[in-house]
């Protein structure tokens, strides 16, 4: 988080299911909505952390993926 600034890319953060596993993410929200930074968070139920080198969560973190970069770059 000391590395996001005015600079910082759009960012998508797909999480599991786990809420140990979010730790940081709403303080970097918070920075990146004050530089008005688009982000999106996607969260896949019933997953493990890991979960997007495996089936079936595989396949909905490569759509939520190009479904951001389409946004982005279309």
């Amino acid at each position: 988080m000391s590395h996001t600034d005015q600079n910082t890319p759009p960012v998508l953060y797909i999480c599991s299911s786990i809420p140990r596993f979010h730790a940081g993410r709403d303080d970097m929200i918070k920075i990146l909505n004050s530089y008005k930074i688009y982000n999106e968070v996607q969260t896949i139920p019933d997953s493990p952390h890991s979960f997007w080198f495996y089936d079936p969560w595989f396949t909905q973190t490569i759509s939520y993926s190009v479904q951001f970069l389409d946004k982005i770059f279309k």
